[in-house]
């Protein structure tokens, strides 16, 4: 999969019922969908979008599945996503 062979959008504008998809799990986590139509959720989410992107990335999405690497994602997937409102933008 190269960076261009997937689309990023708001839940609000995508076809949810046809991703398998309801509004309360994008609601609730970062969704996304592999080219085979299986949902993943928050850090495993990240580490999909991650695995899809450009070549330098690849390599963290990887990481991040890894056992005991992928708990630590989660934890930190669930941090951010907690404070998300002190972010800037």
């Amino acid at each position: 999969m190269r960076p261009d062979d997937f689309d990023v959008q708001a839940y609000q504008r995508a076809d949810l019922a046809a991703l398998g998809l309801t509004e309360q799990q994008c609601a609730a986590a970062l969704q996304w969908v592999d080219t085979t139509g299986r949902p993943r959720a928050g850090a495993q989410a990240v580490a999909g979008l991650l695995r899809a992107g450009p070549r330098p990335v690849r390599p963290l999405g990887r990481l991040m599945q890894l056992p005991g690497l992928n708990a630590l994602a989660g934890l930190a997937y669930r941090t951010i996503a907690n404070n998300r409102h002190r972010l800037p933008g």
